[in-house]
This record gives C-alpha cells, sequence and structure tokens, in this order.
C-alpha cells in the first residue's frame, strides 16, 4: 500500500496511473482496503490480464471502482 499511496501522492487528484501488477499484489491491496486478515488473501481470485479500478482519494481513502474487469478480452 505504501508505494501505491505514494504513487498517488505524486499526481494530482484529476491524473489517471495505470499501475500494473500480478494478481497477488491486488489480492494484498484488497485484503488490506477490507480489513482483511493476511490468511483470507486466498479467497480473491484475480484473472489474468483483469483490471481493478481504485481511486486514491483526498484523506487517504481508497474507492474500488471496480474487480477483475475482463470485459476488454475475449472469454467466452
Amino acid at each position: 500500500m505504501e508505494a501505491l499511496d505514494k504513487i498517488a501522492a505524486a499526481h494530482a487528484d484529476t491524473d489517471q496511473v495505470a499501475v500494473v501488477s500480478h494478481g497477488g499484489v491486488i489480492r494484498a491491496v484488497m485484503n488490506k482496503l477490507l480489513g482483511l486478515s493476511w490468511k483470507t488473501r486466498g479467497k480473491f481470485f484475480v484473472r489474468n490480464c483483469s483490471i481493478t479500478p481504485m481511486r486514491w482519494q483526498p484523506g487517504g481513502l481508497v474507492a474500488v471502482e471496480g474487480f477483475n474487469d475482463v470485459c476488454h478480452m475475449n472469454i467466452e
């Protein structure tokens, strides 16, 4: 989370920034945001190439605007 907080702090609130990561990082961030134990990290399944948009807000709040979106892929 510290790295993401630093990235957010380096940009204006109106900037859109893409951060690319492995699914494990997304699972860890979701656990942290939801206040879940590290032991539950396997409860989230993150698809390859999925998009999980998040918005850092003033005061350190983070809004998760979507999760595991694969609408840009042709998946049957």
